[in-house]
């Protein structure tokens, strides 16, 4: 009988970490592969792209209802934060545990040329999109200069 497995590289690397502490495999881009507790926190997967008049910062927020997730900016910082819930269905036994759940908080450094008066956000099918308008850039044209 052949039985395909799935590779998993570092299993073994986060089993071993598993015993020796509780914060070990808790990375956002490691799950805690042998625990059948809820998570400590986590951290939601982002993507930042750039556009010719926007960045945006696309955070994966599967579970989490807008009303639990915060954006804030100051003047040099775009922070975002929120919580998912556990929610277990009763009369079921957790077996394994991946998703992370808990409180999670996110910051990023805002560039210069972004135009913190218009940045807004949209939240859809469990996708944050944050869009941070870019300022416009005048282009000064260089001037030559008399030498007296």
């Amino acid at each position: 009988m052949n039985t395909a497995m799935r590779w998993e590289p570092f299993r073994n690397f986060d089993e071993f970490f598993n015993n020796f502490s509780p914060l070990f495999g808790r990375l956002p881009y490691t799950p805690a592969l042998a625990s059948n507790e809820p998570d400590l926190g986590w951290m939601p997967v982002t993507d930042i792209l750039e556009g010719d008049k926007e960045f945006i910062v696309k955070l994966d927020l599967p579970e989490v209802p807008r009303e639990a997730v915060e954006v804030l900016a100051d003047d040099d910082t775009l922070v975002i934060k929120g919580e998912r819930k556990l929610v277990r269905d009763k009369g079921f036994e957790v077996l394994r545990s991946e998703i992370g759940y808990g409180p999670f908080e996110r910051r990023f450094m805002l560039p210069d040329i972004v135009d913190r008066k218009l940045i807004r956000a949209d939240f859809r099918d469990g996708v944050l999109l944050v869009h941070l308008p870019k300022m416009e850039q005048k282009v000064v044209e260089p001037r030559k200069i008399a030498i007296s």
